[in-house]
């Protein structure tokens, strides 16, 4: 990140980013060969992506909600 989004008192932190960023690259993988490597995805995370991203998938994905997903 520049450092004028850093500034931003509304960016999230850097390691929310990377962690962000590591969350849609394991969707993108998913999407592209998932159906070739697994039956089904369990999705058990408190994250949004991956709920956002489960049609782009070709192997089922099963979410278990404990709580609402969070911003």
């Amino acid at each position: 990140m520049s450092p004028a989004a850093c500034a931003d008192a509304g960016t999230p932190g850097a390691v929310w980013m990377e962690e962000c960023h590591a969350c849609l690259g394991l969707m993108v993988d998913l999407a592209e060969d998932g159906a070739n490597r697994f039956d089904v995805v369990h999705n058990n995370s408190l994250h949004n992506l991956p709920i956002a991203m489960a049609p782009a998938l070709h192997v089922p994905v099963i979410t278990s909600l404990h709580t609402p997903t969070t911003p």
